[in-house]
C-alpha cells in the first residue's frame, strides 16, 4: 500500500495507483485536508467539506481505474459505509486510542452509577 496525505501525493494519485505490484492506496483524511487546504480546515477524520469528498471520491475512482484497493481511515461507523459506498474496498474505524478512552469512560461511567459516587470529593483518590 501506498499513502495518499500530500497535496503532491493527490497530484500524482494516477501515476502512484499505476505502480506495478502496488496492492492498494490508503488514505489518510486528516493529513490530506491539511495539504490540500493549506491549512485552511480544520484537521478531522470524516470530512464532509465538499471539495473534501471529491477528493476522497477521485482517489477511490483513481483505484479503481488501476484495480487496487482504496482504503480509508474514519472516525465513524456511517462515514466508512458512505466511503464504501464511494468506492473504498477497506475502511478502519477509529483508532486503539479513541477505543481506549472510550471503554475507561464506560468503565468509569459504570462504576459510578453502580457506587453513587460522582467523582468529585469521592474517596479513592483517583
Amino acid at each position: 500500500f501506498a499513502m495518499v496525505e500530500t497535496a503532491e501525493g493527490y497530484a500524482n494519485l494516477d501515476a502512484i495507483a499505476a505502480t506495478p505490484g502496488l496492492d492498494g492506496i490508503y488514505v489518510g483524511p486528516t493529513d490530506l485536508t491539511l495539504s490540500l487546504s493549506k491549512g485552511q480546515l480544520a484537521p478531522s477524520l470524516d470530512r464532509e467539506e465538499p471539495e473534501m469528498v471529491a477528493a476522497l471520491q477521485k482517489i477511490a475512482a483513481a483505484c479503481k481505474t488501476h484495480g487496487i484497493i482504496a482504503a480509508l481511515h474514519c472516525a465513524t461507523p456511517d462515514y466508512a459505509t458512505r466511503a464504501i459506498g464511494w468506492g473504498y474496498r477497506m475502511v478502519t474505524v477509529g483508532g486503539d486510542t479513541r477505543f481506549l478512552s472510550a471503554g475507561a469512560a464506560a468503565a468509569v461511567a459504570d462504576f459510578r452509577s453502580q457506587t453513587g459516587q460522582s467523582g468529585k470529593g469521592a474517596p479513592g483518590g483517583y
